[in-house]
């Protein structure tokens, strides 16, 4: 052998070499601790400092780390960009790559890329934690595509791997859609309705928003204004359309390659691979070995020197995402690697899709991507249906990121490891016939799918190549693939299933091939069903008979009887294939069945008309302008909690939490944890100076020993250390001791508590206090409503189970603590209420309120979620930054999120309704049954009253009694969630609506209005409604979503389709806003040299905008630029005893505070303007304020009381209609349109 044939170079390189955001970087693998362990995303935030990529989900799930990688996949190929998860994406596989962030795509400090430009101006943002994600992977595909041809459709299909939880989609896909030109429009393949209504009206954008109508400074319109200066002097002037200077908006340049994308550093575009060897022998429990090799030579050399451990191939290692989910690690959920990894991404032959003429196949290397998979099999489809089939079904694994990274080796591989894992993967590519070629220890072979799902762990076999048969294209073959998951995108499969079916010209099968996965434990073919197809005539309907017995003959055999809910799936997979099968089957009427719910491309309007002459005088109040933050946001230049700049010394922490519930804490068993390197110290319930209380309700921050542990979550301690993902891995390592609550009084079960019916059952009521009844009773409730029910013509009673709800915003629970001197500590925390926080942390620390101070800039969302669960991680921070001297900061990562945070409260409605035959509600009693978790608290009881009071929905009902019923459980303790308690028991009243309409056969809209609430009607409680406007609402509703004919079109398209079904739902809405007797403080300051504004407030910016409403607010009231005006972190110090942020009564109630502060310096500076000319500006007037020695600067807090009966100050009224398509067989929904009209209160 030649010495440059050598498969195992003399010396391995082990410097890293790749570009970030155009600037070369090198790293020392061997001596960067934790190198082999360390993702993209935590180079890029922890050692490169770049923040914009956010760290979400931390599993590829959610897009808000999309980076973009450009290189080569071959010394020879072009440049590839593609955009991916750096959550996932390990750090040392990007030797040769540049990375690309979204500080490298454009800036405040230079420009904005034409992307961010879009986002900005469409309003496309809300809390901002998701818009980096999204802007990086817009970057990729304008980067690779042809602008003149990318149609909108393409666009919108790219967007499978991002989400945002607030924003909504349609000012995001309307910022997108501007890149991209109109597709043709789809077909659909089964019988629509005779006259489909268009979501938009032709000659309207696809996306339209209708502002107010602005001044047109006419004589007319001043004199209707009364106007009292000339328009060059108007005050109001710099807040028209045409003048918003504070976001130098214009209009954004056509996007040029050439010109906004950054370039490609020339060492990277020449780069050459080369053999690579990371090795650290101290790492505990982590990756020793890291191999980067270019051949199959090295590879097999690198194995053979490894034979004695455990050697994992890679290519993108997107299954860290997935594996931690079946490697037995739950509740925790870690990834576990081998010792050593090789990444196989450089070899020539594994990179290669090639077809082979002598087998008539595509072979495919192993170390391909999906993506390029895909690719491959679309170039081929055009001449092969059966391959575009195959490709369709694999667009649906993952997303667009993930599929970028991961190979088809690594997908089979792993569901070779973990056979419950339903891959879509392999149920397509076995269906099929694909084959592989593996190497088993020196030996090559062509195998079956199934054949090397087989092949025993211990043998380690190495995915070569995969190979397609490329069928000839006939009308007697057919494939079909099937996948009915609990969303279209980026989830794994209930169900999915590959079938092909060959007949011959008399339509006898000769070959059958089925598979299903998601059924047990593991992948299936169903042979029994095979052999009753094989030889049989497939449209005999005895055939058809016996393959359906067949096919649940093939079902596993398990203890447990067959999943219901499975089951039919697999049955309606079966039938959708027969219906392609089998010509005699599909009818016009069964045709629907054979296909795929349609989605279509996304449009939207939002109109927002001038109802008031003097619209334009209150500018910027109530004009529609990107929030103050929005340009920040689109840059990654916004700064969350995680994102701030580490000062020295700083730990990170990681909560301990509980694996079982319902037991006593015995020990806890830290020896493991404390021996990872970096681990300084597991802080426990021995270590809190105060109190052991989270400060909502009865739950401790951390269960002491022998305390109660009553739900899998349960904060146990905190792990500190030098990294965050030290932290988080030595706290899965920490093993507790339990032993079964026995002789509780109130826990008296064996099996935890995890439904409403289980806590029925076992009767966990909330014990009633004066301050706090159980059941929480409606005000005003009606005592003989059994009596009157009884009484009235007719009576009908129900029950629905509503379930819970998590909250999923972006940002995980973060805070950090700083210790300052004398005791004192500073708090930065993500929270919705700052005034809990410094109240809990005081209380475990045992120190004054006056001794914490926290400050909140901004949350990545929060929903209710951040209200009194982000307690959690600001006490346990505090009490580790109190021990050590040290900042500390906690951010969860997603699972024990999930562990520690639960949602919405669990519920049972139920009711009991008595009515006459028009359709009058006469008397109704409502009862709720909630499941509040393991401990009540303000926040759950406060989601439990909400529910009540908001239970009559829109419907006057004369006799009315609603109670709530709280029940413990063991399960994370619940908190509000948007709208608290609303959503469900509105929907209970609706239910309750139709039933009636049902039982008396009326038309659901006639009973629904003759039960509106009207003007001087009185609520259950007692409050008299004013300027109800539900029924000019539901009129205009009618009428401009054209309701009549579209539940016509309906009609018809179901008598015409037997397996997709069309409706409509039109519901109304009265929702209370309270904000008599909030507590909210702001504070104004004026500089004298400058006349510009700092403002300070004490709610919480959580993505609404509070911040640009409280600058818009005083903006009108001073009568300043917008641009003269910034804002001030929510801090206690400043603005003390605020309460918590939720709903749009916060926004509403700083507006008033902002509006009462700057009255007071309106005030103030009145008698200095006396002495000034009239003509005097803005910074004159202040000036000459400061000479005088006037005060500058006011704080406010208005205090309201609400009049006796007063529970709301106002109601907004509104309706939606909703039309949505079903599919019977699957029972998958697409929502096709969807109309809201909502009155503003003016």
């Amino acid at each position: 052998m030649k010495k440059n044939d050598d498969p195992m170079p003399a010396e391995w390189a082990h410097h890293l070499t790749f570009a970030l955001n155009g600037r070369k970087v090198v790293v020392d693998g061997n001596t960067l601790p934790r190198f082999n362990d360390l993702r993209l995303i935590d180079y890029i935030r922890d050692h490169a400092g770049l923040t914009g990529t956010k760290l979400a989900c931390g599993e590829g799930g959610c897009g808000a780390c999309t980076v973009v990688l450009c290189h080569r996949v071959t010394p020879s190929s072009p440049l590839v960009h593609r955009s991916v998860n750096a959550c996932l994406i390990p750090l040392a596989s990007i030797d040769g790559m540049a990375v690309l962030t979204v500080e490298g795509v454009g800036s405040t400090k230079h420009r904005l890329h034409p992307i961010q430009s879009k986002m900005v101006d469409n309003y496309s943002m809300q809390c901002g934690y998701c818009t980096p994600g999204w802007v990086m992977n817009m970057y990729e595909l304008l980067h690779t595509s042809d602008s003149s041809s990318l149609t909108k459709d393409t666009i919108e299909n790219h967007f499978d791997g991002n989400l945002c939880r607030c924003t909504g989609y349609r000012p995001i896909l309307k910022a997108m859609h501007s890149f991209g030109i109109d597709g043709p429009a789809p077909q659909l393949e089964y019988e629509s309705s005779y006259d489909d209504v268009p979501f938009v009206d032709a000659d309207e954008p696809e996306f339209e928003f209708v502002d107010r109508v602005r001044c047109d400074k006419s004589e007319a319109t001043r004199l209707l204004k009364q106007c009292a200066t000339s328009c060059d002097a108007c005050p109001h002037q710099h807040h028209h359309h045409d003048a918003v200077e504070v976001e130098d908006l214009c209009i954004p340049p056509l996007y040029d390659r050439a010109v906004h994308d950054p370039e490609v550093p020339s060492f990277i575009a020449s780069y050459v691979p080369i053999p690579l060897c990371f090795h650290q022998p101290q790492a505990s429990e982590a990756v020793v070995w890291w191999y980067k090799v270019l051949t199959l030579e090295q590879l097999s050399a690198v194995r053979a020197k490894h034979k004695d451990e455990s050697v994992m191939v890679v290519g993108g290692l997107t299954s860290r995402g997935v594996s931690k989910y079946f490697n037995q690690t739950a509740p925790y959920n870690r990834p576990v690697l081998s010792s050593v990894l090789v990444d196989i991404t450089s070899i020539p032959a594994l990179t290669a899709i090639v077809p082979v003429s002598d087998t008539n196949c595509l072979s495919v290397g192993a170390a391909v991507s999906l993506t390029a998979l895909l690719a491959a099999l679309r170039q081929t489809a055009s001449d092969n249906p059966y391959l575009e089939t195959l490709a369709h079904h694999i667009s649906k694994v993952a997303n667009h990121q993930v599929r970028n990274a991961a190979t088809w080796a690594g997908n089979l591989s792993l569901a070779r490891a973990f056979p419950s894992f339903p891959s879509d993967l392999v149920t397509g590519l076995w269906g099929y016939g694909a084959s592989v070629t593996v190497l088993v220890a020196s030996d090559s072979r062509a195998m079956s799918i199934d054949a090397f799902l087989a092949i025993p762990v211990t043998q380690n076999p190495l995915l070569v190549s995969l190979e397609l048969p490329l069928y000839p294209m006939s009308p007697l073959r057919t494939f079909k693939c099937h996948k009915v998951a609990q969303r279209k995108e980026n989830s794994h499969a209930h169900v999915n299933a590959a079938m092909m079916i060959v007949r011959n010209a008399q339509q006898v099968c000769t070959q059958a091939r089925i598979v299903l996965n998601g059924i047990g434990t593991q992948v299936i073919r169903c042979h029994l069903t095979e052999k009753a197809l094989i030889n049989q005539l497939v449209t005999d309907p005895l055939t058809l008979d016996a393959s359906l017995g067949a096919l649940h003959a093939d079902m596993p055999s398990q203890q447990q009887p067959l999943d219901p809910f499975k089951w039919a799936l697999v049955q309606s997979c079966w039938y959708k294939t027969m219906l392609e099968v089998v010509p005699t089957l599909s009818s016009s009427r069964l045709r629907s069945g054979k296909f795929e719910l349609p989605r279509h491309l996304s449009s939207g309007r939002q109109v927002i008309p001038s109802v008031l002459p003097d619209a334009d005088s209150t500018a910027p109040v109530g004009l529609g302008i990107p929030k103050l933050s929005s340009k920040l946001l689109a840059t990654g230049e916004a700064k969350y909690v995680a994102d701030v700049p580490p000062i020295p010394g700083m730990l990170y922490g990681a909560l301990v939490f509980s694996t079982q519930a319902l037991a006593n804490l015995v020990q806890l068993d830290t020896l493991r944890a404390r021996q990872v390197a970096g681990v300084v110290d597991v802080v426990t319930a021995a270590d809190i100076p105060g109190t052991n209380a989270i400060g909502d309700g009865l739950e401790p921050l951390f269960v002491p020993l022998q305390g109660q542990v009553l739900y899998v979550g349960m904060a146990l301690g905190l792990v500190l250390a030098t990294s965050a993902s030290v932290a988080q891995h030595a706290a899965g390592l920490v093993v507790a001791e339990y032993t079964p609550l026995q002789d509780d009084p109130f826990w008296t079960t064996d099996a935890p508590i995890t439904t409403v019916a289980m806590a029925r059952a076992a009767g966990t009521l909330v014990p009633s206090t004066p301050d706090q009844p159980n059941p929480i009773p409606m005000p005003g409730n009606d005592d003989h409503i059994d009596e009157k029910i009884a009484t009235a013509p007719r009576q009908l009673q129900g029950t629905v189970s509503f379930g819970s709800q998590r909250h999923f915003y972006m940002e995980p629970q973060a805070s950090t603590v700083y210790p300052d001197e004398d005791r004192c500590y500073r708090v930065e925390t993500s929270t919705q209420n700052p005034t809990g926080v410094q109240e809990a942390v005081a209380g475990v620390l045992g120190v004054s309120l006056h001794a914490v101070d926290v400050k909140m800039k901004r949350a990545g969302g929060g929903f209710g979620g951040k209200l009194t669960r982000c307690n959690v991680n600001a006490t346990a921070a505090a009490i580790a930054a109190h021990k050590h001297a040290v900042a500390v900061q906690v951010v969860n990562d997603r699972n024990t999120d999930f562990r520690n945070v639960a949602g919405r409260n669990a519920l049972v409605g139920e009711y009991h309704v008595g009515f006459d035959d028009d359709g009058r509600l006469l008397a109704l009693d409502l009862q709720f049954h909630f499941a509040m978790g393991a401990y009540s608290g303000g926040d759950n009881n406060g989601e439990c009253l909400m529910a009540i009071l908001w239970s009559d929905g829109a419907y006057h009902v004369s006799s009315f009694r609603s109670r709530g019923f709280m029940y413990l459980s063991n399960t994370p303790t619940c908190t509000s969630v948007r709208a608290p308690g609303v959503p469900s028991s509105v929907m209970l009243m609706e239910m309750v609506v139709e039933h009636i309409a049902h039982t008396l056969q009326l038309p659901l809209e006639w009973v629904q209005t003759r039960n509106f609430v009207r003007d001087h009607h009185k609520t259950p409680y007692g409050q008299e409604l004013k300027n109800v406007t539900l029924d000019r609402i539901w009129q205009g509703l009618h009428a401009s979503a054209d309701v009549a004919r579209r539940k016509e079109a309906a009609v018809y398209f179901n008598s015409q389709n037997k397996w997709k079904k069309r409706g409509l739902a039109v519901t109304p809405v009265k929702y209370g806003i309270a904000i008599s007797g909030l507590k909210y403080g702001a504070s104004v300051s004026i500089f004298h040299g400058d006349g510009t504004v700092l403002v300070t407030h004490g709610g919480c910016e959580i993505g609404q905008g509070i911040d640009t409403k409280a600058a818009q607010m005083a903006a009108f009231m001073l009568g300043i630029p917008l641009a003269k005006i910034k804002l001030q972190p929510t801090s206690t110090g400043l603005i003390p005893n605020s309460d918590a942020t939720g709903g749009s009564s916060t926004s509403e109630s700083i507006a008033r505070s902002v509006q009462a502060a700057c009255q007071t310096l309106i005030t103030r500076l009145s008698s200095v303007r006396t002495k000034l000319p009239k003509d005097a500006t803005w910074g004159q007037v202040v000036a000459a304020a400061h000479a005088d020695g006037v005060q500058l600067f006011a704080s406010e807090q208005p205090n309201v009381v609400p009049p006796p009966l007063q529970v709301f100050d106002y109601f907004v009224y509104a309706a939606a209609c909703s039309e949505v398509e079903v599919d019977i067989l699957t029972g998958e929904v697409n929502v096709l349109r969807t109309d809201i009209i909502s009155r503003a209160r003016l």
